[in-house]
């Protein structure tokens, strides 16, 4: 935005700025002082998203008894399709992928 308004600002010194880049200049001029608010609002969705993500990174799954083929076990968005039974399984959220290992519960 800096770089296009500074070719804007010396287009208009020599008096060579176009109408139409008249009006995007001050366009220009006022997104750039809504960049602050936005970043900061950005900031707090940011951390709001951090710690529902938290949570979930400490979830798991558990399948008791069985986990059934047709199955879509899910972490938010990032998701695993059971393709064939499987006993007593635990699921993780491990990075971006859903891993599947044996559960040993009571």
């Amino acid at each position: 935005i800096k770089g296009a308004m500074v070719a804007m600002y010396r287009l208009q010194m020599d008096g060579k700025l176009p109408k139409d880049k008249q009006a995007a200049l001050v366009k220009l001029e006022a997104f750039q002082k809504t960049l602050p608010d936005n970043l900061k609002s950005l900031q707090e969705e940011k951390a709001q998203l951090e710690v529902k993500l938290s949570a979930i990174r400490e979830a798991c799954i558990i399948a008791e008894v069985l986990a059934y083929p047709g199955v879509r076990v899910a972490f938010g968005i990032v998701y695993r399709d059971i393709q064939q039974e499987r006993p007593k399984c635990k699921f993780d959220l491990e990075g971006c992928q859903v891993v599947m290992s044996e559960f040993h519960g009571d």
